[in-house]
């Protein structure tokens, strides 16, 4: 029994104090590690969703106030029915908007889009369905802009397979908004293309899971594009002398703005992290989230001084 040995409380006690010593600094390091993780995380996300929301403005701004070959909206004619729901006023033009002051803007881009498609056959009257390649992707119900090179017209396609048959039919009263008549303002020949007509309107909404989103909706059908966009900011370079250039960056609500003259639009875009608790001190929004804000100058591809 002399010759065992063994440890006593107090060589136990300071066994145990540096275990826990040493626990705490791997406990430490590992809550450091997981909350760099996240904090990179989140910084590549917004990077991401940031790039991707511009991507997606640019795109759809370069090909806003297309309206066939010869380039005016006063000369098409809207053929729907401002009575109908799901109205789109074409002759607004091509660009527009609202300021939402303290709240997120609104962008609104109008035009035709998409490949086009050509005549197969001269309409023989104004009111004769226009016949195109089947195949060509259109459905019941789509808007589509045909034009040539002095004038075009807008109507509603109502007929249930213009893809199969290659005709588009533009009865009026069908759907919504519908046409306001079965004619045309003129009968197209070959020289013709047929294009679809479409309102794109950018603003920012409450997403599926709750959280602020930019959306892009196409004639009165929304998408939710990009999660964690909570500001849309949106400038229009305006040129005031004609001499090609941009003069001056205004909101919409400036009372001397006329965005026919308008040549390029500056938006920005303000993303917040979809995890909260990420910054050591409370922001100004009352969160601790990421924010980051990206900003693209687009030149107006359609638009002429």
């Amino acid at each position: 029994m002399k010759g065992q040995r063994g440890f006593g409380l107090v060589e136990l006690m300071v066994a145990i104090t540096v275990g826990l010593l040493l626990l705490a600094g791997v406990l430490q390091v590992l809550a450091g590690t997981r909350q760099a993780y996240r904090l990179q995380e989140a910084q590549a996300r917004l990077q991401e969703a940031g790039r991707f929301a511009l991507d997606a403005l640019s795109r759809d701004l370069r090909m806003a106030d297309f309206w066939g070959c010869h380039g005016r909206p006063a000369q098409v004619t809207n053929g729907l029915d401002p009575a109908g729901a799901g109205f789109v006023d074409f002759a607004a033009g091509g660009l527009s908007g609202t300021e939402g002051g303290s709240t997120p803007d609104t962008l609104i881009l109008r035009g035709a889009a998409g490949a086009s498609l050509v005549l197969t056959q001269p309409m023989p009257q104004p009111s004769a369905d226009l016949k195109v390649a089947p195949g060509n992707g259109l459905r019941q119900f789509d808007l589509v802009l045909v034009a040539d090179c002095t004038q075009g017209d807008i109507f509603q396609v109502t007929n249930a397979n213009p893809s199969g048959s290659g005709q588009l039919v533009h009865n009026a009263g069908v759907g919504q908004p519908g046409n306001l008549s079965a004619s045309l303002s003129k009968a197209y020949g070959t020289d013709a293309q047929v294009f679809r007509a479409q309102e794109i309107v950018y603003d920012v909404q409450t997403g599926l899971r709750g959280q602020p989103s930019l959306f892009r909706t196409v004639n009165g059908t929304a998408q939710e594009l990009v999660e964690g966009v909570e500001d849309l900011q949106v400038l229009y370079g305006e040129d005031t002398d004609g001499d090609g250039a941009v003069n001056r960056y205004v909101p919409a609500n400036d009372p001397a703005l006329d965005m026919s003259r308008v040549l390029a639009v500056r938006v920005t875009v303000r993303l917040r992290s979809l995890e909260d608790g990420l910054t050591r001190q409370v922001t100004a929004f009352g969160d601790r989230r990421l924010r980051r804000s990206f900003t693209a100058t687009v030149t107006l591809r359609n638009r002429t001084s």
